[in-house]
């Protein structure tokens, strides 16, 4: 081999280790890059103190801990007294849930996991919470399982029983916004659904009927009655709810 023969494979083999070093230093760089864009698992214990301590001695003893469905297990933590939901923004809103008995088996999640909805049940209650993950985090009572839009623009909740035990009870309908959820509508406090249809109950939303009507339903005692009140059997009463007379709670269908 040449004297210059022998410079040009020194000089080759300098420039594959500088090669080397280099595509080290850019897969370490990527893999930093990747840790540090993982989104925070969920951490309860860091989330405020309850207000109020549970009180074992008027609503008994919590027997069985909290379970956070396993679908959002990713997103969401419980520590038996505060719930812990990650944002997309990667920080964390938390939801005291000491006086609660159980969570759902399951979780609803709408708009790619940005919304979850998860039930609840404590002594003499029960409801749904709806949490969204977009911003700094909003979370809202729902009652029951929310409806979603068809342009997925808007999203609403009915939950009304005349045991008065429900997290809503009532009727609220929200914007959905980059930044969050804005309240559009919801029914008074000292709404009369009650004497003005004295002879139904439990009142669900079904479905959209485009952006601007909700096809809802109720039970007429009657109905009820005649299938021994299996609600499975018991014939639907059609009611409606539209944009353009205020969101008021009517009989029949959308128009």
């Amino acid at each position: 081999m040449t004297g210059k023969q022998v410079i040009g494979a020194l000089a080759a083999m300098a420039l594959l280790g500088a090669c080397s070093g280099a595509s080290r230093e850019t897969d370490e760089a990527d893999a930093a890059s990747v840790a540090a864009s993982a989104p925070a698992a969920p951490d309860p214990s860091t989330c405020p103190p309850p207000e109020y301590a549970y009180d074992a001695e008027e609503f008994g003893p919590r027997t069985d801990p909290l379970v956070v469905p396993a679908s959002i297990a990713t997103i969401a933590a419980t520590d038996n007294t505060n719930l812990a939901v990650t944002t997309l923004t990667g920080g964390q809103m938390c939801k005291d849930f000491s006086w609660a008995y159980n969570f759902s088996n399951e979780a609803r999640s709408f708009l790619d996991g940005r919304l979850v909805a998860l039930g609840w049940g404590a002594y003499e209650a029960f409801g749904t919470m709806l949490f969204d993950r977009a911003g700094k985090g909003t979370q809202v009572e729902v009652g029951e399982w929310p409806a979603l839009s068809p342009s997925q623009m808007r999203i609403a909740a009915l939950q009304l029983s005349q045991s008065g035990y429900g997290g809503l009870e009532g009727f609220a309908i929200w914007q959905i916004t980059p930044s969050g959820l804005s309240e559009i509508h919801r029914l008074p406090d000292d709404h009369r659904m009650w004497e003005q249809f004295p002879t139904y109950q439990d009142f669900h939303i079904d479905r959209w009927q485009g952006e601007g009507c909700l096809l809802i339903y109720a039970f007429a005692d009657d109905d009820l009655a005649a299938v021994d009140f299996d609600r499975a059997r018991a014939k639907r009463s059609p009611f409606h709810a539209s944009e353009r007379a205020g969101w008021q709670i009517v009989p029949g269908a959308c128009a």
